[in-house]
């Protein structure tokens, strides 16, 4: 399974997606770009309403052609939409 990893926000999104990057590659998935990726994770931010609707964009693009599991504030803040946006979203 080739993973790709996008990251939007802050440094603290970024250094989590390092770890996550990481983990995968120690696990033996190979990491790749994102249009050869069977496995998207998308580490998003909620700061602006500008960073929410970017997510909520590259989500849908994202998971016409992958899974897509979504990390960080706006997973967690607004799970039942982020889940709505796609069958192929987690």
């Amino acid at each position: 399974m080739n993973v790709y990893i996008y990251t939007l926000g802050c440094r603290l999104n970024q250094a989590e997606s390092e770890a996550i990057a990481d983990s995968f590659s120690k696990a033996g998935f190979p990491l790749t770009s994102s249009t050869d990726a069977d496995l998207v994770i998308v580490n998003s931010c909620t700061v602006t309403t500008k960073a929410e609707q970017k997510a909520r964009r590259m989500i849908r693009l994202f998971a016409k052609h992958a899974e897509v599991i979504v990390t960080g504030c706006y997973a967690e803040l607004n799970k039942e939409e982020v889940t709505s946006l796609s069958d192929k979203v987690t």
